[in-house]
């Protein structure tokens, strides 16, 4: 059994590239010329695949380096054939394999050549730079553009020149300058040199150059108003420093010192720079207002720009007389400084105004001249009701009245004095105590007050006796010649002699205490019981002690009592001392008190004790007599009170031992008095 069929067979055939002469034609991208520079293979993709049918595509497009390569299979495909620069110089065969939609493939090659570019110098010197006068502010002028063109060429008289105002009109042949020699622009013109090469774009091979043609800003200059306020009754003339004003015309972005600013009175002088100002930090205005021309040159550029300067002189305000202000420093502080009322009672901003509209004149008062003088008046005083003087005792107080319509100003200024008081502080040179003369009551111990108060010239005094002013007591220390009570105060205050006559406080107060050195009465000692064993010896003295007198008997302790009992025979002394002054007045001495009385026994054996006898303690009786008797009542011996006593002997010859008698007659206490007792001689 059979069966008939059939099938259809289909034949692909590759794309056609047979008799294909494909080449690409590019100039050399800069100079040297080097004969290489990148190709866009993929522009040939449409001739190559120009006899493509439809059933064949879409076919692919792949370049290698060379045809061998591609047929032997030795070369890998071109990565990116949109930007491959060709290997070998000048000319290169690369190898095209086409593959159609079927995948049948096809074999032709692309011949690379790369074409020279004009040999021409590409760094012109730059045109020599012009100002920009012919219409300031567009940053161009008028420069002949072929001026260096022989020096671009190189010799070379075969290439194509043309000149353009862009690079990208340079570089696609367009809008070429029609007057090169006269072309108005800046910053950079575009040079195209081109040769008789054409690549395959069609477009001759060219160098594009850019010829610079700089052209400098102006300086800018800033239109300015130089107004002064007049001063000393000028009727609008006065002395304009120009040169202040340069910064002001130049603006904040131009440095001073890269410009030359020079006045003039005329715009055209201005403009030509002929008779400028010579005493431009010194220029007198001869009218009212005034405009001046100002020529700025840039020092580096030498390009000018003209401006002017319009000189004005306001009036200046007028100032009210404003008085000094004295003041005592009775705050209780005494620090020099004290609150300021600058409005009552006088209205120190009403004076200042001087009659004029306070809604159209300002007055600031101000610590410092700087802060009262700046251009904007700084660090006003904000309470004049309650101002407290930072500066002690002295300070100038600056005040400013200001037209708010023109600034101008006038300073004026007062003084503030705060006279610090003096601080008196009494002292005196004894420790309070007054040592007087009894009864005299005359101060013996230089007594004087000192008040301590410094500079005391600068001061008269007000001295206080138990709060009673000492009268005609005017100098700074007050002497106190006599005492009268037993206790006085003192206190002072001092006045400045300054017209002010400022009192100070009081001083402290300081208590003087009246003492003296005991004064004897009489002979100032009374001695009583004569003879016996418990004599009395009695001190007199009077004086100022506040207490009672101390007593010492020779070394012994002291007793408030002026009474010693039981004195013994011989010399003795008595101090007194005044313990209320600590005895600086002095203390009283009373010597050769002698207690009254007898040995009652002596021995005249030579050996220099008891040798002699004799009554003691009536030395200052000459006149009286001693008698001595022995037990028979014969009388051996009559002595002197006064003399060396009795040697036991008789007419020469030594007396036995044993008890012999005496009789005295004597004065006690302005009495007569006789006194007889015995003694005894022992050998």
């Amino acid at each position: 059994c059979m069966d008939i069929g059939s099938f259809v067979l289909h034949v692909n055939t590759p794309v056609d590239v047979r008799n294909q002469n494909n080449s690409l034609s590019l100039c050399d991208s800069a100079l040297p010329n080097d004969n290489f520079t990148a190709f866009d293979l993929t522009v040939m993709n449409a001739q190559i695949l120009a006899l493509a049918t439809t059933a064949q595509q879409p076919a692919t497009v792949t370049y290698y380096p060379s045809y061998a390569g591609m047929i032997n299979g030795t070369e890998a495909a071109i990565a990116d054939p949109t930007n491959y620069t060709n290997q070998i110089a000048t000319v290169q065969t690369v190898g095209v394999m086409v593959t159609s939609a079927k995948g049948c493939v096809s074999y032709t090659s692309l011949t690379l050549r790369v074409l020279p570019i004009p040999n021409v110098k590409t760094d012109p010197p730059a045109l020599a730079a012009q100002c920009d006068y012919t219409t300031p502010g567009d940053m161009k002028e008028f420069f002949n553009l072929t001026q260096h063109i022989g020096y671009i060429l190189n010799g070379n008289t075969n290439y194509v020149v043309s000149y353009h105002a862009t690079q990208s009109d340079a570089v696609a042949d367009i809008n070429p300058i029609g007057t090169p020699t006269n072309y108005y622009g800046g910053g950079s013109a575009w040079i195209r040199v081109e040769n008789s090469w054409v690549g395959s774009n069609g477009v001759n091979c060219a160098v594009i150059i850019e010829q610079q043609i700089p052209v400098n800003a102006l300086p800018t200059v800033i239109n300015d108003t130089y107004t002064l306020c007049e001063t000393n009754n000028s009727t609008g003339i006065s002395t304009f420093d120009l040169t202040s004003q340069i910064v002001d015309i130049l603006g904040a972005s131009q440095n001073p010192a890269d410009y030359t600013v020079t006045f003039y009175g005329t715009q055209a002088d201005a403009q030509a720079g002929t008779n400028a100002i010579t005493n431009a930090s010194a220029f007198q205005n001869t009218s009212n207002p005034q405009t001046l021309y100002v020529r700025v040159v840039n020092n580096a550029t030498g390009c000018f720009n003209t401006g002017t300067l319009d000189l004005s002189v306001s009036p200046s305000p007028s100032i009210g007389t404003l008085a000094n202000i004295s003041k005592c420093d009775y705050d209780g502080t005494n620090d020099g400084k004290l609150v300021f009322n600058f409005i009552t009672p006088d209205d120190y901003v009403t004076i200042a105004l001087n009659g004029q509209d306070p809604t159209l004149f300002t007055v600031t008062m101000h610590e410092t001249q700087a802060d009262a003088n700046a251009v904007v008046a700084q660090n006003p005083l904000t309470d004049l009701a309650n101002y407290v003087n930072t500066t002690p005792e002295n300070q100038t107080i600056w005040v400013r009245v200001t037209n708010n319509a023109t600034g101008c100003f006038v300073v004026s200024s007062f003084t503030l004095h705060v006279e610090i008081l003096a601080e008196p502080n009494l002292t005196d040179n004894t420790n309070g105590i007054a040592c007087v003369g009894y009864p005299t009551n005359i101060v013996t111990n230089g007594l004087v007050l000192d008040s301590g108060v410094a500079n005391p010239s600068n001061y008269t005094f007000t001295w206080y006796q138990n709060n009673t002013i000492i009268a005609g007591a005017t100098g700074s220390t007050y002497a106190i010649t006599t005492m009268d009570n037993a206790t006085d105060t003192y206190k002072v205050m001092a006045t400045s002699i300054s017209s002010l006559a400022c009192n100070s406080a009081i001083s402290n107060e300081i208590t003087i205490t009246r003492s003296s050195a005991p004064s004897l009465v009489g002979e100032g000692y009374v001695l009583s019981n004569y003879f016996e064993e418990n004599q009395t010896l009695t001190i007199l003295v009077n004086g100022y002690s506040l207490a009672t007198y101390l007593y010492q008997l020779d070394n012994g302790p002291k007793q408030s009592s002026n009474v010693f009992t039981n004195v013994s025979a011989g010399v003795h002394t008595v101090t007194v001392y005044d313990p209320t002054s600590d005895d600086v007045c002095g203390t009283l001495e009373l010597t050769g008190i002698n207690a009254v009385n007898y040995p009652h026994y002596f021995t005249p054996n030579g050996d220099g004790y008891n040798d002699r006898w004799q009554i003691v303690g009536l030395e200052d009786q000459p006149e009286a007599k001693v008698m001595i008797f022995d037990r028979y009542g014969k009388l051996v011996k009559q002595i002197s009170t006064t003399g060396n006593g009795w040697d036991g002997t008789f007419n020469g010859t030594a007396l036995p031992a044993t008890d012999y008698w005496f009789a005295i007659e004597y004065i006690e206490n302005n009495q007569q008095k006789t006194f007889k007792a015995h003694f005894a001689l022992k050998r």
